[in-house]
């Protein structure tokens, strides 16, 4: 469930897969100790998304860090063909890549 609902992609409509995707994560919702009164119990001033973890942005800069390098090589590729710019050019690039999100460099 949390495979399908991370993969989930809705756009130009409100939703609620972040709530349902941090109700899978929930200690009450795992240990199934939960009644109708789930939400005015563990959310009584409504849900308000979920604190990205240190481990969650570095997930995320790796996975920015990723994409970038697939797209720089896929660049090089081009630009070697045309003999502007050779693969190692471009590799040689990448090694000083510094992703930042929110809370800083990673």
């Amino acid at each position: 469930m949390r495979g399908a609902l991370d993969s989930y992609e809705i756009s130009g409509l409100r939703h609620n897969l972040p709530f349902l995707r941090a109700l899978c994560d929930h200690e009450a919702f795992i240990s199934g100790n939960i009644t109708t009164k789930f939400i005015p119990d563990h959310y009584p001033d409504g849900f308000k998304g979920v604190e990205m973890t240190s481990m969650d942005w570095a997930k995320l800069a790796c996975s920015a860090h990723s994409i970038h390098k697939a797209a720089m090589l896929a660049r090089a590729q081009v630009d070697a063909s045309r003999g502007s710019m050779t693969p190692a050019e471009i590799e040689k690039d990448l090694v000083n890549l510094v992703v930042m999100v929110e809370n800083g460099p990673h």
